[in-house]
């Protein structure tokens, strides 16, 4: 019997982590966010051709953050088609 539970708790605690091109993209866009908002803040300024290289920076920061919100839906919904709808297909084949 205690073999059955020691067995049961290593399954529960196992961690599967199989990182693959989405975090290799993820990863890659969230330093282009975190390096075009830190020039702008702290290598350029706001004293810099009277404010504009800072709107700049400011709005290519923005425009990488919506590039990360792209890739971020891009992956939920490979995601979901992968998982949810194939589920879907099985159950109503009759198989799950």
């Amino acid at each position: 019997m205690n073999q059955n539970i020691i067995a049961s708790l290593k399954n529960i605690f196992v961690f599967r982590w199989n990182p693959g091109k989405d975090l290799i993209a993820v990863a890659v866009s969230w330093l282009l966010v975190v390096g075009a908002l830190y020039t702008a803040t702290v290598i350029v300024g706001t004293t810099v051709w009277g404010g504009m290289a800072y709107f700049l920076l400011a709005a290519l920061g923005f425009a990488e953050v919506l590039l990360v919100m792209f890739v971020l839906v891009w992956l939920a919904r490979r995601y979901y088609n992968k998982h949810f709808t194939q589920a879907a297909q099985a159950i109503e084949s009759g198989v799950g």
